[in-house]
């Protein structure tokens, strides 16, 4: 039963720290969406991404396959959904890992 606990306790630990290095945009407009080569992809945003520590100007977020969580059918969706926030002028959320300058986005919410 003590196993148990400590392997309960671990987890939880784990999954703390790593909700930890994440940090959310609230409510921002893209101002661009730049598609790289390989496939992943850029976003700039009207307001610098907090704790992000890219030093570009403005800050750049990247999306990319195998950072942050994201998956080839995953990239996909969120480089539509930032094409559609884009175009049509709307807000979005981003949630991003601020432990490396890249700040890799894993999710992306367009708002009405």
């Amino acid at each position: 039963m003590h196993k148990l606990i400590a392997v309960v306790a671990l987890l939880l630990m784990a999954i703390g720290s790593a909700q930890a290095a994440e940090r959310v945009i609230w409510n921002v407009s893209l101002t661009q969406v730049y598609p790289l080569s390989n496939g992943d992809f850029v976003l700039a945003f009207s307001a610098d991404a907090p704790n992000c520590t890219n030093t570009s100007v403005p800050k750049y977020l990247f999306v990319a396959v195998g950072q942050n969580g994201i998956t080839a059918a995953g990239s996909v969706k969120m480089y539509a959904a930032a094409l559609t926030a884009f175009s049509t002028g709307r807000t979005v959320d981003a949630a991003f890992d601020d432990a490396t300058p890249s700040c890799y986005i894993n999710r992306l919410t367009i708002h009405n």
